[in-house]
């Protein structure tokens, strides 16, 4: 039985948004790379492709030499920005990568703190005494006192029955 005590709330969204980023930029890479030379998946396979059309050893002066210079040094930007991507946490949806919904529950995991197991069960414990003590009728639920000196709760019976007989008047 797992009772949840914490959940990192904005580490877990920071993490989200940073893989949502690599994804926008993978994707945008993948757009400018396949328009550029078909079948391009990497800046490797796009250097060698622009090196293979220009016979340069430079991918830079062959990019420039095929006047597609700019869209290269923005593929050169987005692969900054997507490298290190885990792969293995997106699926293709149409012509575009999305993060896989199994990979968001991992991440999501991850963030999440749980009380063990004996804490887990004396909470569930505390909350049916709680819902039992809050079904009582109010002359029983004002008589029960904590004693800090004893760490105990007591039922002060004779409270009871004076708020009971006060009532019943």
């Amino acid at each position: 039985m797992k009772k949840l005590k914490y959940f990192d709330r904005e580490k877990y969204k920071n993490e989200v948004h940073v893989l949502e980023t690599k994804v926008k930029a993978y994707n945008e890479f993948l757009k400018i790379a396949d328009r550029l030379f078909k079948g391009s998946k990497s800046m490797d396979d796009l250097v060698k492709s622009v090196n293979a059309a220009t016979g340069f050893l430079n991918p830079r002066m062959s990019a420039d030499a095929l006047n597609i210079l700019d869209e290269f040094n923005r593929c050169i930007q987005l692969e900054a920005v997507w490298s290190g991507i885990n792969h293995s946490a997106l699926e293709l949806v149409g012509n575009e990568y999305k993060i896989k919904g199994e990979h968001l529950q991992e991440l999501e995991e991850i963030y999440k703190v749980y009380y063990p197991e004996d804490q887990a069960k004396q909470i569930k414990s505390i909350e049916k005494a709680v819902e039992i003590l809050n079904a009582l009728d109010m002359p029983f639920r004002a008589s029960l006192q904590y004693n800090p000196v004893k760490q105990l709760w007591l039922w002060a019976k004779q409270h009871t029955d004076n708020n009971i007989a006060v009532r019943g008047r």
